[in-house]
């Protein structure tokens, strides 16, 4: 019953502490001064810092999307609607927030349909998903999934529940800003943004995968994941304490 007022009590104590160093450095804005750290609360609920500063936060929050980040579905009347993908949008948190400065936690599932039909089920079913950050803000959504005419019914509610999770995540991300998918919603954004070229997606460097310790490369005959360590000369082998060097005899 204490651990939540005592969480309670520590996020606004750390509240506090982050107002203090704001109004104490009202006149510098600088964000790349040593001086201006501000404390979050970590999962352990113990002080730690993060040296970046809010407003460049707030500003990225703020940015819209590049047309790299934006993909298309066909919508009613031959009309393309403009979507962000789930994976995109967790990269995208992962990069503003920090990936280990947010969570997702599912509130609640309500089934709105089960039908079957011939031995083909469908489902479609709403979930409560919440989004937290590390200092306790919060925000929340409802997300929508259904699966039709599956062959099984657990098939059915795997395909619902994994919808249905993937837009909650989504529609609560996008209240923190428009660069998680909020600016796909602004009509004006989305004429603009179809006259910019997205680049050529990159293509995949062998050297940046992160490789089993058992794949080897055959030119070089090392491990994958060592190959940078192998490239490291090694340091000249110590004389053990216990070797003599024998001096030559003086000449007579």
């Amino acid at each position: 019953m204490s651990s939540n007022f005592d969480m309670n009590n520590k996020i606004q104590q750390n509240w506090n502490r982050f107002e203090n160093n704001i109004n104490n450095n009202n006149n510098n804005d600088d964000c790349t001064n040593s001086n201006n750290v501000y404390p979050i609360e970590n999962d352990s609920n113990d002080n730690i810092y993060n040296n970046e500063c809010p407003s460049e936060t707030s500003f990225k929050l703020n940015q819209q999307l590049g047309p790299e980040y934006i993909s298309h579905r066909p919508g009613p009347g031959n009309a393309k609607i403009a979507y962000l993908e789930g994976f995109k949008a967790i990269q995208l948190a992962n990069e503003i927030f920090g990936y280990n400065r947010w969570s997702s936690s599912i509130g609640s599932v309500d089934i709105d349909f089960v039908d079957e039909n011939n031995g083909r089920y469908s489902i479609g079913l709403s979930v409560i998903v919440r989004v937290t950050l590390i200092d306790g803000a919060y925000h929340e959504d409802i997300g929508y999934g259904d699966s039709e005419n599956q062959k099984s019914k657990s098939m059915a509610f795997q395909h619902a529940k994994k919808e249905a999770v993937t837009d909650g995540l989504k529609r609560a991300l996008r209240q923190f800003g428009n660069v998680l998918g909020n600016c796909l919603y602004d009509k004006n954004y989305l004429k603009s943004i179809g006259s910019i070229k997205a680049p050529n997606i990159p293509k995949i460097n062998p050297d940046d995968l992160y490789r089993a310790s058992y794949c080897t490369d055959i030119t070089k005959n090392t491990p994958m994941n060592l190959r940078s360590a192998a490239a490291v000369p090694a340091a000249p082998q110590q004389r053990p304490n216990n070797t003599t060097t024998q001096l030559p005899s003086p000449q007579s």
